[in-house]
Formats: structure tokens, sequence, C-alpha cells
């Protein structure tokens, strides 16, 4: 049976302002809202460069945007921890058996070039890693522990050589033993006992469920204060919170193989210390992926580094997920943009790609962040010899018409009295763009145009 996704065309939204560079008239994005969706449909437009907030989904137009912003994601199965991760890990788990403060706090973000320093932040807030700030070479040579590093290095590699080994196989097998030793996020996650000073309970709850509506008043009142403090919104209305973070036009079409019963759908995962709820990560689970959509959290306990750790746990459940159905092994995090501060600390789960606009395939970020630099951050095709992504014609579109489907093409044979006006200039145009914006291969959409009800099509 085929599950039907209704999008309704909002059009082009152009010269508004933009709250990464805030610079204004630059801005352009193509939205529709969405009023219902299976999970594979929204997976398809999320692997087609389209975002979403709540209902409403939009696709950037790179081309002609003051910020392109490019989808990343992460290869569950290839993550590997970094330093300032692990500090993380550690530094919870001395909070949670003691109640250790950390005596320093990771830094929020990775910073960019100068001309990029008054972008506002992304939604969401997250520590960096150990990568470096673009556009900025470090000049290893002068750097004294590199130094001694190097020259332990090449005493080794003499002390190979010396016994007749060969250096690149040695190599590869202290690469593939550090590999085993690596520890992981699961690692880390210890089940608490009677002596721990505090409790943690991270929770994934469906945002249709009973238990949801039990506490979400004071998931209200949590998001009130982070956007207060954090983001300095004055007015963070239930609304615009419900609107945004708990509305869905998603609906559980796909049961998952889990000892849980989960399903595809919306999620919030609480993070609740001694029982009081401290973080919320709002997240999808999809038939790829599993897509982090915006977290917040209590300013108040910011200094256990909350954007981290959530990651972190959030990556950790993608394996869990991935473990009863391998295909889900995707952790997606938005968007990527190389000249907004706060968006940078994606960067820091290794190893992460960027999508290609134009092909729509996936690469490496070290090879995209190098591409992004050497075109001073403008649009970028990461893969400018590859050929494009066959996109739907208007005539492969299905349209809702008084509540009929009728496909674009066929719309002067059943209903001709329409045709002129489906035929008009105006209307080719927005759904062109609609469907330059979509792959060939997603054929349950159906999309919904105003200017074509109400009309006695008879």
């Amino acid at each position: 049976m085929v599950s039907w996704s209704i999008i309704e065309y909002c059009g082009l939204a152009e010269n508004s302002s933009c709250g990464y560079c805030k610079n204004s008239g630059r801005k352009s994005s193509l939205g529709c809202f969405a009023h219902i969706m299976d999970s594979e449909s929204f997976m398809r437009l999320l692997e087609y460069g389209w975002g979403g907030s709540g209902k409403y989904i939009y696709k950037p137009t790179m081309d002609r945007t003051c910020c392109p912003q490019y989808t990343i994601r992460l290869d569950s199965t290839k993550f590997f921890l970094s330093r300032s991760q692990r500090r993380v890990l550690r530094q919870m788990n001395e909070f949670l058996k003691d109640g250790t403060k950390p005596r320093s706090r990771i830094r929020e973000s990775i910073p960019v070039d100068a001309e990029s320093s008054s972008s506002k932040p992304a939604p969401r807030i997250k520590e960096s890693g150990d990568t470096q700030p673009p556009g900025k070479i470090v000049d290893k040579s002068n750097n004294p522990v590199q130094k001694k590093k190097e020259l332990r290095r090449q005493r080794c590699y003499a002390r190979w050589r010396a016994k007749g080994l060969d250096v690149e196989e040695m190599k590869k097998a202290r690469a593939a033993k550090e590999e085993v030793r690596r520890r992981t996020v699961e690692s880390y996650i210890m089940e608490p006992d009677e002596t721990w000073k505090h409790r943690l309970e991270v929770k994934l709850v469906h945002t249709g469920s009973e238990e949801f509506r039990k506490r979400y008043n004071e998931s209200y009142l949590l998001y009130e204060k982070y956007q207060k403090i954090v983001h300095k919104d004055d007015d963070p209305s239930r609304a615009g919170f419900k609107r945004f973070l708990v509305d869905t036009p998603l609906f559980d079409d796909e049961p998952l193989p889990s000892p849980e019963g989960l399903t595809t759908g919306s999620y919030h995962q609480w993070y609740i210390l001694d029982n009081k709820l401290i973080a919320v990560g709002v997240v999808d689970i999809l038939p790829r992926c599993v897509s982090s959509k915006y977290l917040y959290y209590d300013p108040d306990y910011s200094f256990l580094s909350l954007g981290t750790y959530t990651a972190l746990r959030e990556i950790a459940f993608t394996r869990f997920v991935m473990r009863h159905r391998p295909e889900t092994k995707y952790y997606y995090m938005g968007y990527y943009i190389s000249t907004c501060p706060k968006m940078r600390y994606k960067g820091s789960f290794h190893p992460s790609e960027l999508l290609c606009d134009r092909t729509f395939q996936w690469v490496p970020l070290d090879i995209c962040d190098r591409m992004l630099r050497e075109n001073d951050n403008k649009f970028t095709v990461f893969l400018p010899d590859s050929p494009p992504a066959v996109m739907q014609t208007r005539d492969q579109l299905i349209l809702l018409i008084n509540g009929r489907a009728v496909l674009y093409a066929d719309i002067e044979e059943v209903m001709p009295s329409l045709y002129e006006l489906a035929n008009s200039e105006a209307i080719r145009n927005k759904l062109d763009a609609f469907a330059s914006r979509i792959g060939s291969d997603m054929t349950r959409l159906v999309i919904y145009l105003s200017d074509l009800q109400g009309i006695d099509v008879e």
C-alpha cells in the first residue's frame, strides 16, 4: 500500500534577513508546509539537501543564498572520539560519581576567519573538538612538541629498519592495534550504583506519547530558560515551542526490529539528572539515519559541556538502532555553514561528510573544507567532474486538486476545464521550482497548490 505524503507549496523566500551573517536581502530558499509525510519521503528530502522546522520544510537556494548550507552526516560505524570528546565523557562520569565539576571547560566553537566573526549562532550549540580553524595554516615545524614527536617517530622507524622490518607494514599493524584499543562512546556509559552522588537517566520519548505530555510543561520551561539566556530571545512562546519542536508531519509508518518497539518518527531524548530535566535533544528516527534537529538545555549545567555530551549519546543511540536495522547507521547533524562559528563544531565529529548539492553524493568534510576555502566560502560543487543528479520534471509531479491526486501531465485529459490555469506561467514556474529540487525517484509526494483548489473541474 502506497503512503502518500502531502505537502503544500509556500514559495520562494528571498530578501529576508539572514540569522547566520546578519545580512539582509541575500537569504534565499524554497519552502513548503508538510501536512503529512511518510518517513521514506522525508529521508529522501534530507538526501536532496532539504531541512525542516516543525512542519515547515525548505531547500536553500545554494547559488543565491548568502550562507550556503550543506547537509552534514556521520557514519556512526566509523566514528572515533577526539581527545576533547573523551574528556567530556570522563568529566560527566566524575560529576555523576562524586559531584566533581570540571576545572576547565571545552571550547564552545571553533574560530573562523575574522570576517565571519559576527555571525549569529546556530540554534544548536555544542562544544568543539580538536580541528584547526579553516584558512589558518599551522606550521608544525616551529612547534617544539611536534618536533619531539617527529624525532621519536623517526627513531622508531630507524629501529624497525635495523631489524629488517618493513616500515609501512609495521605502521599498518600499529594503526590496526590502535584501532582495537580505541575506546567508544558506549564504553564510557556506566550504570550508576548506590554510592554515586548523582543519577543521570537518558530517555527517548515519542512526541505523541502520554509520557511526553506529562513532562510537556517542564520541557517548555527548560526551552524558555535556554532561549532567554543562551540566545537572548525575550519571548520564547509556547506556541513557537510547539510549532518548532513538537509538531511533526511524520507518521509512524515503519516499526523498527528492536526490543523497545521503536518506530520511525519524531522523538525527544530527555536527559534527567536526579529527576530534573536538564537537556532535551530533538531527533527524528528515519529509515537510514537518526537526524539531530535541536538541543536545549539548562545553562546552569553548561559546565558539563552538554552540547558535546548529548551529541555523543545520540551517536551511541544511532549505533544502537543500527544493530537492529543495519541501514540506519548515519547520524545527521542538519546543516553545516563553513563561515558560522557556532556551526563548525559539527566538523569535530570524525569522519563527517557533506552533501554535494549538484550530484547529491557525499564527500569527506576535509576535502570540502579545503574546496570552500579555495572558493572564498562561496557556493561550491564538491564533485564538479561528476554528472548532476537526475531531478524531477513538472510533468512527473502529482497534484492534489479538490481532494483528487492527478499527475500534472494528465490534467489536460482528466480536468480540461482546469488546464488553462494549470498551464499558466505562474503555475508552471512554481512547479518547476519545486521539481528541480527533488529527485526523480521521489514518487510518493503529492503537491497541494492553493491556486488550483475550489474550481469546478467537471
